[in-house]
């Protein structure tokens, strides 16, 4: 039973993960110094995303840009900022002209030391999919030298998506137009599926856990054999009213998710 019960944690935590997917926007093969990099002590950079490159809905949760160049610089200090707008290009060239509405998604330390993607684990944000995204990057460091660089891609189009500024001060700068932008990797989670994972009841059974979810009417508990990432492949085992489930089944180890139930979908 011992053996069991290790194999469903493990699994439980891998069918969490993949419940969030993984959106690639750019393919170009240019580096920069922009968003993060230390040529300058602070560096003001944003970029726009737009809704038919995003492609999804749901709470983003991590960011991911790759350094094609990297320093042994530990102390770079980091900012994301999200904000969801209309406009495709930007109409500002002011710092604080488009910080207004923000919000700050990510405050941290970062090491640049090796090449590669680097992953951001943001506050989640909630994106609807309609509008565009809109991320901001600031970042300070305390010495110039050894700059890391990442990868972008430049514009197809003569649309504004990128500003960006290096200087000495951070009191509102001027951003610079350009047709460049980073490549990114956005994680973006399904807000109707939480995250769950696994306790043991008193009768040594795994008993499914979740936070519960706002304006939830109900949850859909799915099994399957096998790992699943779109709808097909999952077996409803029970729909309940309030977060928590024992699994009381006999098979092998499972794959499990959970499901929120809105006022307009019906069980």
């Amino acid at each position: 039973m011992q053996k069991v019960i290790v194999i469903i944690l493990a699994f439980l935590i891998l069918s969490s993960a993949a419940m969030a997917k993984e959106v690639v926007i750019g393919e170009g093969n240019e580096e920069l110094i922009f968003p993060f990099s230390h040529d300058k002590p602070y560096h003001h950079s944003a970029a726009i995303y737009l809704a038919d490159e995003i492609g999804e809905q749901g709470n983003i949760t991590q960011i991911q840009l790759n350094c094609t160049k990297a320093n042994r610089h530990v102390n770079l200090e980091c900012e994301i900022f999200a904000k969801s707008i209309q406009q495709t290009t930007f109409d500002s060239s002011k710092w604080n002209d488009l910080i207004p509405g923000a919000e700050l998604v990510y405050a941290g330390n970062h090491n640049f030391s090796a090449t590669g993607w680097h992953t951001f684990d943001l506050d989640d944000y909630y994106y609807d999919g309609s509008d565009h995204l809109l991320l901001m990057f600031y970042s300070f460091a305390n010495d110039t030298t050894n700059n890391p660089k990442i990868q972008w891609e430049t514009s197809e189009t003569p649309a504004t998506l990128f500003y960006c500024k290096a200087g000495t001060t951070t009191n509102n700068p001027n951003l610079n137009a350009r047709l460049q932008r980073p490549n990114i990797i956005l994680t973006i989670q399904d807000i109707n599926t939480p995250t769950i994972s696994i306790i043991m009841d008193e009768q040594n059974m795994p008993k499914i856990m979740w936070d519960s979810v706002e304006n939830a009417v109900g949850y859909n508990i799915y099994s399957s054999a096998e790992p699943h990432n779109g709808e097909d492949g999952w077996m409803l085992l029970d729909t309940v009213s309030e977060p928590g489930y024992t699994y009381e089944g006999t098979d092998d180890a499972r794959f499990f998710r959970v499901k929120t139930l809105n006022e307009d979908v019906e069980p």
